[in-house]
């Protein structure tokens, strides 16, 4: 697997990511660009580009370094800032009512004799497959992270570790989006964090664009959460965070505690994959990071599908990767798969 390992100001790193990433990046250009306009906005290129606009500004004066790392990413891609945008807000800009809602991400925490062990499948887009990469990286005045990243985004949004101990995943929901802060620069920010309160108050930062689920570990204070937000709500609050305790703890894409105003478009009750999940932690949790590796690397076709082995009929996705981690001991596990083959990477901050 392609790991990338940068340090400096947030415009250097994104420069060095840039050039090291510039072919994936370039075909995610290529591939999702003319389809958003075609597809979301018919063909309108104006639209699009007030829609990314009004996406952008909240997320600018939320964490402008954010922007700095964008202007470094495309100095080393060559690739106009608008269009990476495109690609960057390309979730918030699909997440209409009428979308199709394709099997997502799914997440497991157990609780072990060495600490706490998230585990993570990062599922999305078939166009992403093979093509994800290890980021090794330190901003400066923020703590070293690990993370598993997409192409032509911000990094640290698919799973990610820090040397101070805190790990985060994401599970996206399905209510449709509305004018807010996108989650990109929240996780992204999140992922920094030194402590549980700083992960959270970056996370539940609001309005949101989306509706989310976060996995939120902090090893040196002793706390797991689960952190569900929306825009959707009957209530006055954005969000909604609980503690996890020992586990073990499941999480797909159902809403499971928040109060939306309506329905969930995917409700708990449907997801074969969330039922998969608490099955295992009922009845054979893993004990181990190893055991939680072993157990989501499995392609059975629920949790890990590929291709050619999706049992849940869904369109538009796959499993891209298996992401352990390990805070108490600072490990952290990913596992990229690809149309042929498959590419381990193990970090120890």
């Amino acid at each position: 697997m392609n790991i990338i390992t940068a340090a400096g100001s947030f415009l250097i790193v994104g420069a060095t990511v840039g050039e090291a990433t510039r072919e994936h990046s370039r075909f995610m250009v290529e591939a999702l660009v003319p389809e958003i306009v075609t597809e979301r906005f018919h063909g309108d290129t104006a639209a699009m580009a007030e829609a990314i606009e009004r996406l952008r500004r909240p997320a600018q004066a939320f964490f402008p370094e954010a922007m700095e790392y964008m202007a470094g990413l495309a100095r080393g891609t060559g690739i106009d800032r608008s269009d990476l945008l495109a690609v960057l807000f390309a979730e918030d800009l699909n997440a209409v009512p009428a979308a199709p809602r394709p099997e997502k991400c799914s997440t497991m925490v157990v609780s072990t004799d060495r600490g706490r062990v998230v585990g993570h499948n990062e599922d999305f887009w078939p166009s992403f497959l093979g093509r994800m990469a290890v980021l090794d990286l330190t901003f400066d005045g923020f703590p070293r992270t690990v993370s598993l990243n997409y192409p032509g985004h911000l990094p640290h949004l698919a799973g990610s570790l820090n040397e101070a101990g805190i790990a985060v995943t994401n599970n996206s929901l399905w209510p449709p989006a509305t004018p807010g802060l996108s989650k990109q620069f929240k996780h992204f920010r999140a992922a920094l964090s030194r402590t549980m309160a700083e992960a959270q108050d970056a996370l539940c930062s609001g309005p949101q664009s989306l509706t989310d689920h976060y996995t939120v570990i902090s090893d040196r204070e002793g706390v797991a959460r689960s952190i569900e937000v929306s825009h959707a709500l009957n209530s006055e609050s954005d969000a909604e965070a609980r503690d996890i305790g020992d586990g073990p703890f499941c999480h797909t894409n159902s809403v499971l505690y928040l109060p939306l105003r309506e329905p969930d478009p995917n409700p708990a009750a449907k997801c074969r994959r969330l039922a998969a999940l608490q099955e295992l932690g009922r009845d054979r949790p893993p004990s181990s990071a190893q055991e939680m590796f072993d157990l989501l690397c499995r392609p059975d076709g629920i949790l890990n599908r590929g291709p050619g082995n999706d049992l849940l009929g869904r369109p538009n996705s796959v499993t891209l990767a298996t992401v352990v981690m390990r805070p108490r001991t600072n490990e952290f596990w990913c596992r990229q798969y690809g149309l042929e083959d498959e590419y381990d990477a193990r970090v120890v901050l």
